[in-house]
């Protein structure tokens, strides 16, 4: 709950080592603010981006990224 800076979750929906259930508790969990925090669940994935999700990761990646540089000017 103290944590209140910018994240990105990323979790495989059907990852036997770190369940979704574990990212949305994570994400619930935090202080950051809503505009602030993103939980990407992979449809397609386990406990790594595979196939088309390798490429939705990349993208919610690099978005985040642009997000929080802009949130620092």
């Amino acid at each position: 709950p103290r944590l209140s800076i910018p994240g990105l979750l990323i979790f495989g929906a059907t990852d036997l080592k770190a369940p979704v259930e574990v990212g949305q508790s994570i994400y619930q969990g935090i202080s950051t603010p809503e505009s602030q925090k993103t939980l990407l669940i992979l449809p397609n994935s386990r406990h790594g981006a595979e196939g088309n999700d390798v490429l939705l990761m990349q993208t919610t990646i690099k978005d985040f990224i642009d997000q929080t540089l802009t949130l620092e000017k």
